[in-house]
Parts: C-alpha cells; sequence; structure tokens
C-alpha cells in the first residue's frame, strides 16, 4: 500500500510538472530583452531565456555587433519565438548560426566572451527556417552635444563633448572610470600634453554635433613624454591608443608657433624644432642634444653634481644636475646601481649629468670604446633586472679619440637598511607596520615607492581583486623582518593576477613584467589558508551552491564579487558545464571561488588539487567549442594546503 501511495503521489508530481510545462510553454509573454526587439516577433514563453543560457550573456554577445545576424540567431535560440519548437520556419537555420559563429569567433574571443555550449548549430534546421535578413544594430538616438562633467576635463578649452567616444563609452561616466586609471601620469606631469589628449579621446570636443577626433600629433607628444615612466613601471602604451590610429586633419593651432610662444616654453618650443630638423634630415639625434635656453646665464652656469651615483667620478660640477634632457636621472641611477660594468658610473654620468665644459671639449666625454664595452657587458644584467639602455645613448655618437678611457671605478652600495614605520597612505591600513627600503625594485624612500605604487590606485578602487593591495604593498612597502625586506609571496601575487589580470588586458594593459609572479617564491606566503580581507560571513543562498555541505560563505570573494545575486550570476555561465557533467569537481570546486567556505569568520582558499581535477575533466571539452579555461580560475593561483579530505 505504502508503495502504490508512492507510485500514485509520483504519477502527481509528474503530471503536475508536465502541466506546468505546458502551460509554460503555451503562454506566450512579451520580449522584454532590449536587445531581442525588432526581429520580426514581440512574443515569446520564455522572456527570461531558456534555462541553461545567460540572459546577461547573450545580451553582451549581441552588443558586440560581430555578425549582422548575431541578433536573429542569439534571440531566436534564447528567446525563441512562440510556437518555434514545433515550427522550424521559426527557427535559425544551421547555415546562418554556422556563418555567424564563425563571424564572431575572433571578436568574443577578443572580449572575453564565450559561444554558448549549449548552442549547437548542427542541431538547428537545414531548411524551411529564418535565414535571417540583416537586422541591424540598434542605434542609439542622434547624440547632443553635453556640457563636461568628467572632473579630469572640466578645465579644458572647450566646455562641451558628445558620446559615444571613439572607444564606444556612451557615457561621460562610463569614459570618466575608465579614465581615471591615468589620473598618476597626470599627477606626476610626464607631459602636459597627456591631459589634452585624453580628454579628447574620451570626452571629445563637440563639433556640429559631431566628436572632434582625437590629434595625432598630440598624442605623439603625450606619448613620447610618458612612455618611458610607463615603461619603467612595467606597463606598455594602450593599444587602444595608439597614435598611429588618429590623424593630424583634427589637430588644432596650440600657440606653439613663434612668435606667440610664452617665456617659459621657449625650450621646449627649440627642442622641439630641432627635433623635428633632424627628423626632416634624417640624423640619428645626438647623444648630448643641443638645448636652446631662456637665457645665456643658465647655458655657463656649473652647478655642484647632486646624484649620489656620480660622487667620484673625476668631476663636481655639471651644467645639468638634474640630466640632460631626454636621460630619465632615475633610469640612469638604477642602471649605475646594478654594477654591470666597473665603466658603468663613468660612462652614464659624463653623458647624462655631463661635466661642465663637456659640449665642446671631447676630452672629457666618455669614448666610444668604453661605451661599447659597457653596454656589452651590462646587457644580460640589464635584461635581468628589466631595465632598458637609454634610447639617446648612442655609442656612435662618442668620440674615438682624447676622450674619457674611464679607470674602473668602484660602485657605491647603498647602506643596510633599518625598519621604519609605514607612511605610504595605500598600505598604512596593511597587517604589518613598518618596512624597510631598498625594495626589490631599487626604490629608496617611501616617497619614491608609493609614487609608483599610487599608478595602481583604480585597480585598488574597483577592488578587481582583494589580493591586490597587500601583494603591491609587499613589493613596494615589504614588511621588516630583522631589519631585512619579507620577500613578496607568489600565491598572493597569483591571487592578485588572477582576479585583476582580465580587467587589465580589457584595457590593453599587460600584467607588468617588474611583478612577474613567477620571479616570487612561496616559502614568504603567511596563512595560506584564509582569505585575510575584511569581510563577512552569511547563510549561502545562492541556488547554484545550496547542495554543498556547508552552510556558510565569505564575501568578497577572491574575484572581487561582493553579493551572492553577483556570485549566482557568474555562476550561472557555467551551469551548462556543470549540467553535461564533464568533471564531478566542477562545481565543488566553483562554489570553493565564488562562495568560499567560511571558517574562524575568513574564507577557506580555494583547493589547488580540487581545480587541477575540475580542468582536467571539462577543458577538453571546452576546448571543443573553442573555449579556454578561464584565466581568472587558474589552478596555479590555488594552494594544496587548503584541500580538505
Amino acid at each position: 500500500m505504502r508503495h502504490l501511495c508512492l507510485v500514485i503521489a509520483c504519477l502527481l508530481v509528474f503530471l503536475q510538472q508536465a502541466q506546468s510545462s505546458r502551460d509554460d510553454k503555451t503562454s506566450c509573454k512579451p520580449v522584454t530583452a532590449s536587445f531581442c526587439q525588432g526581429l520580426g516577433y514581440t512574443s515569446t514563453p520564455y522572456p527570461k531565456g531558456i534555462q541553461g543560457f545567460s540572459l546577461h550573456q547573450t545580451g553582451q554577445m549581441v552588443e558586440t555587433a560581430c555578425s549582422p545576424h548575431i541578433a536573429t540567431v542569439m534571440c531566436r535560440v534564447v528567446v525563441p519565438e512562440c510556437g518555434s519548437e514545433n515550427e522550424s520556419q521559426k527557427k535559425p537555420c544551421r547555415a546562418l548560426c554556422e556563418k555567424v559563429k564563425r563571424d564572431c569567433e575572433s571578436t568574443l574571443r577578443a572580449k572575453w566572451l564565450f559561444w554558448p555550449i549549449r548552442l549547437r548549430c548542427d542541431s538547428l534546421p537545414v531548411s524551411n527556417c529564418v535565414q535571417g535578413e540583416v537586422i541591424p544594430v540598434t542605434e542609439a538616438p542622434p547624440a547632443t552635444c553635453q556640457a563636461i562633467t568628467v572632473r579630469l576635463c572640466i578645465d579644458l578649452p572647450y566646455r562641451e563633448t558628445i558620446l559615444p567616444n571613439s572607444l564606444g563609452h556612451k557615457t561621460q561616466h562610463e569614459a570618466g572610470l575608465e579614465m581615471h586609471q591615468f589620473a598618476p601620469l597626470l599627477k606626476v606631469e610626464c607631459s602636459p600634453h597627456m591631459k589634452p589628449f585624453l580628454c579628447s579621446v574620451y570626452t571629445p570636443k563637440c563639433v556640429s554635433g559631431n566628436p572632434q577626433p582625437p590629434c595625432r600629433t598630440l598624442c605623439e607628444q603625450a606619448r613620447s613624454g610618458c612612455a618611458q615612466l610607463i615603461r619603467q613601471s612595467g606597463f606598455q602604451w594602450p593599444e587602444s591608443l595608439k597614435c598611429e590610429s588618429f590623424t593630424t586633419e583634427s589637430c588644432e593651432e596650440t600657440g606653439d608657433s613663434e612668435g606667440s610662444q610664452s617665456q617659459p616654453d621657449v625650450e621646449h618650443a627649440s627642442q622641439l624644432l630641432v627635433t623635428r630638423a633632424g627628423i626632416s634630415q634624417s640624423r640619428a639625434p645626438a647623444v648630448f642634444p643641443r638645448q636652446v635656453q631662456p637665457g645665456k646665464d643658465e647655458s655657463t652656469t656649473c652647478k655642484p653634481v647632486t646624484a649620489s651615483f656620480c660622487q667620484g667620478v673625476g668631476y663636481k660640477t655639471t651644467l645639468y644636475p638634474s640630466g640632460v634632457q631626454g636621460f630619465n636621472l632615475q633610469q640612469i641611477g638604477q642602471i649605475v646601481q646594478t654594477a654591470c660594468s666597473p665603466h658603468v658610473d663613468i660612462l652614464m654620468c659624463r653623458v647624462a649629468v655631463p661635466e661642465c665644459g663637456s659640449g665642446n671639449e671631447s676630452r672629457v666625454k666618455p669614448c666610444r670604446a668604453l661605451c661599447e664595452k659597457v653596454k656589452k657587458d651590462c646587457e644580460s644584467t640589464l635584461r635581468a633586472k628589466r631595465l632598458s639602455w637609454p634610447a639617446t645613448l648612442r655609442c656612435e655618437n662618442l668620440p674615438q679619440t682624447d676622450c674619457v678611457q674611464g679607470p674602473p671605478a668602484p660602485v657605491t652600495q647603498a647602506p643596510s637598511g633599518t625598519c621604519q614605520p609605514i607612511t605610504v597612505p595605500l598600505c598604512e591600513d596593511v597587517s604589518y607596520t613598518n618596512t624597510v627600503l631598498p625594495n626589490i625594485l631599487g626604490h629608496k624612500s617611501q616617497e619614491e615607492a608609493g609614487l609608483v605604487i599610487h599608478q595602481f590606485f583604480p585597480l585598488i578602487k574597483v577592488e578587481c581583486s582583494p589580493h591586490l593591495k597587500p601583494f603591491l604593498c609587499s613589493v613596494y612597502i615589504p614588511k621588516c623582518v630583522s631589519g631585512r625586506p619579507q620577500p613578496p609571496c607568489r600565491t598572493l601575487c597569483e591571487q592578485a593576477r588572477s582576479g585583476c589580470g582580465r580587467l587589465m588586458s580589457k584595457f590593453d594593459f599587460p600584467w607588468p613584467e617588474a611583478l612577474k609572479c613567477e620571479s616570487f617564491t612561496t616559502e614568504s606566503c603567511e596563512e595560506p589558508l584564509l582569505i585575510n580581507v575584511p569581510g563577512t560571513c552569511q547563510t549561502k543562498t545562492a541556488p547554484f551552491c545550496r547542495d554543498l555541505p556547508y552552510t556558510e560563505a565569505f564575501l568578497p570573494n577572491g574575484l572581487g564579487h561582493k553579493t551572492q545575486e553577483e556570485t549566482n550570476l557568474a555562476l550561472n555561465e557555467f551551469l551548462p558545464l556543470v549540467e553535461l557533467g564533464c568533471s564531478a569537481h566542477l562545481k565543488p570546486f566553483l562554489c570553493s571561488v565564488h562562495l568560499p567556505k567560511c571558517v574562524s569568520e575568513k574564507g577557506l582558499t580555494p583547493c589547488r588539487t580540487l581545480c587541477e581535477q575540475a580542468r582536467s575533466g571539462c577543458e577538453p571539452l571546452m576546448n571543443k567549442f573553442g573555449i579556454r579555461w578561464p584565466e581568472n580560475l587558474k589552478c596555479e593561483a590555488f594552494t594544496t594546503d587548503s584541500c580538505e579530505e
């Protein structure tokens, strides 16, 4: 009897579900997704998308406009027209699907989007189906000029902008958020052209209802002034701001012509004229650039050599105590301190901080042979320390005779450091209070290190990873242990890179070479088991992970998600993989990353072994669909110490 009741109960449940399913399929509702409007139908049984598809991801794909038919295929599959299950003429054709997939492959890869695993073109009809007339991507209503509200650009000569800009930002808020990453460069004033150029890209001038294209010359001036600083920080000039992609047609007169030049800009203008003349005559730039000075007094007044690394090289005065234009004194100091050649200080100082009279007297200039020897001696050392030979130091421009041959001079080593309280604002709230310098990148003072670390402030602010700030501080403001700096932790670096690398890639910034995780060690890693960042333990409610054997999760997680709604949205993208059952370890691993188990009010870090088991089971299937294992779930970023039986 009990079995009979159970069977009846099961049948009732089944019938109820079947009826519910029929009701769902026959109950047509309006198509609400904005990206699926204007496609020839207005109702669907699944306004929120068929199970197994992420409507959010589908919208992102449609908005790329990677194919004129992208909206037709995606919407008719994910938000299908009423009746399409039984009528092939309402489904997209297989050929159309294959064409869209082919058209979109490179665009989706570049934008870190993935073709839905459940969308298999070979399951679509071959004939009597939607061939897909070209559906234009819905354009925004005609843009109008608007007052500039982005703080960095409100003091420009123009007051109105128009969007979208050339990078596709549709609002000033969106443009301003991305532009803020350049705030450190603007603050150090590496080029007076940097701010006008950036604003011309992100908040372009509105001219007769159209955005004025950025000026190529302005871009080149900005890049020329700031590229060296960007390289020293381990970054590259962004691909999206490549000067060659702009035009000179939009360049406006800036008052740099003769007669309109203000006195403080004379040096810059004359240097610009010398540079242009050099280019037009196809000459290599001189090692000692001729500098037109505002007055005779400047060019004849010798001043004391103040650079510490240039003491004891045989002279004490120079016309350029801050370095000849075209040389970065900080970079020169770093090269000298490598002691890569016994002659490196003599060469570098006599070129960048030349002795008084060296402009006309070859006997106080370094010899060409000496330069070539130092360059050869230092090549491997500079490469290992990620330093570059100064582009303006060309050995062939130095004299061959009657010059400084350079007796070996001992390089002064920096005195051993002592512990000091942390004063860099970004690192004042880390788990330790004292630091010691120089750090592994060669910064000798907290002021110098703080200036470089500040460039990461936008990334820290957007919280792409809770591990980024602790990692950066461990590099730039290292913990002082018995008077010595504690080396950075490799695992911490990998966790930071895993969370932020993808965001940096979107803005064409690679992870800095100077912060390459592979160059660090795991020996200095502390408390590897728990996520040591501010957060809270909360009852696990996300449906994706509800059936796992723990009840409390810790947020924010290592990927920067702050709410369970946010994590569940991210997890749903993996739903097709989980349902295909490529690995029994996939779901536990994903939940351990997105909703880490709460232990002692901290989050348990994901287990590397669990990650590797999940990846080994699912990666072959993902590869079949041209999908890679996500960079932010790279198993090497996790530890085996947190693995449970």
